[in-house]
């Protein structure tokens, strides 16, 4: 049996039963009144409904939270441009009566793409879709409750879990890679750019796109942080997390954190801590101690490949320039990697306790490709690191530039 509370069965907020001018509760089929404010059905028995009320849409994802009042759904199997409205201030009920007592939008049907997120942000829903986004308004109009407009960006979202939101915007994973929307227009986060071969298809390092479909995602916020679970080439389920700090913008991915799921759960303490569980039905938590688990970190940082082919037909990479901290040990080594080999070409070195490193060190660069990758590591691991700025000189053919 089930129960509904008969405070929802108006006329005033619910499609009306056969009846035209009045809501006749006996006249359901197979409906018992049991007790003054509440109706029971025996599953097992027809049901009845409100004229067009169907059964909860078999959808894959609710909006975060409620839009104006209605409950959304998306991710119908049968209709998958479908996002699905329920009743104005009625959650229970869906029908496909239309205006505001339940009604359906197909955005922009047959365009090859489905729904892949929703997500409700400053009083707007949006729509996310593989390659494009839309955002439907509240209009207050019953006749015309909804406005729809196309999010400009030609970008999508590759999992509904993977929304998050920042003081700048709305980020997500996208098939391009991780991705912001303002509102009005989406991009590709500009700090990404270290880590978006990842997301290109002829690259040896992509992330295995295919099983990031219903990738999930964190807000770490006491450290400003977004954790998204990825699979990285060859995998079946997510096996690493690529981590974004939005207030240093910058991007690294973390091998060290197996997830399949993640929660913001408040420990003993009363802080709130971020808990993972991976496929193997463990649950971890995080950044529960002041250190490491006493373990030294091993930093590192990657370049793209960097096609030098872009800029002129012949030339080749001639002198890097680092700058950063002064430290009074320890050097940064930057492994040189070329046309997308596993292992370094060549390895140099910058000596992080030269006082002229605060202002900038080079060392020339060896050999000749046409794509070229730069990892930048720690040879101390209890040495601090702290990098300022990063440049690559080239030459064409002899003709220093």
């Amino acid at each position: 049996f089930y129960k509904i509370p008969t405070a929802f069965l108006t006329p005033a907020v619910n499609p009306q039963s056969n009846a035209t001018t009045s809501f006749d509760i006996n006249a359901f089929a197979a409906a018992t009144l049991t007790a003054e404010n509440t109706l029971q059905v025996e599953f097992g028995l027809p049901q009845a409904y409100f004229t067009l009320q169907v059964d909860a849409p078999r959808a894959k994802f609710f909006g975060n939270k409620p839009f104006q009042n209605f409950m959304t759904m998306a991710g119908d199997p049968a209709h998958p441009s479908r996002v699905w409205f329920s009743e104005f201030l009625a959650p229970q009920v869906w029908t496909t009566f239309g205006q505001t007592l339940g009604t359906f939008i197909d955005v922009t049907p047959n365009d090859g793409e489905i729904v892949t997120g929703l997500y409700v942000w400053q009083g707007r829903l949006f729509v996310y879709k593989t390659k494009s986004a839309y955002v439907i308004s509240f209009t207050g109009n019953a006749l015309r409750p909804f406005n729809q407009d196309r999010v400009q960006g030609n970008i999508g979202c590759l999992s509904h879990w993977s929304i998050r939101e920042t003081p700048k915007g709305m980020v997500m994973i996208s098939q391009q890679g991780p991705a912001i929307c303002y509102g009005a227009y989406m991009r590709i986060i500009p700090e990404a750019r270290n880590i978006l071969n990842k997301f290109e298809r002829n690259d040896p390092d992509q992330f295995n796109l295919s099983a990031m479909s219903v990738a999930t995602s964190l807000n770490n916020e006491a450290k400003f942080q977004i954790w998204w679970s990825v699979a990285t080439q060859g995998a079946t389920y997510r096996n690493e997390v690529l981590m974004y700090d939005y207030e240093q913008e910058i991007f690294w991915p973390n091998d060290g954190i197996n997830a399949n799921y993640f929660a913001n759960i408040v420990d003993t303490q009363g802080a709130p801590r971020p808990f993972s569980g991976n496929n193997n039905g463990k649950v971890f938590e995080h950044d529960s101690g002041n250190n490491d688990d006493d373990t030294p970190i091993q930093w590192e940082f990657s370049t793209p490949n960097i096609s030098f082919n872009n800029i002129a037909e012949d030339e080749k990479p001639d002198h890097m320039w680092l700058s950063g901290e002064v430290q009074s040990s320890g050097s940064i080594y930057v492994d040189h990697y070329i046309d997308f080999e596993t292992t370094p070409s060549f390895t140099y070195e910058f000596d992080m306790t030269d006082s002229r490193f605060k202002a900038g060190l080079s060392v020339p660069l060896s050999g000749q490709g046409e794509y070229h990758r730069f990892v930048l590591r720690n040879s101390d691991l209890d040495v601090p690191v702290r990098v300022e700025s990063m440049r690559i000189d080239y030459a064409r053919l002899g003709t220093q530039q």
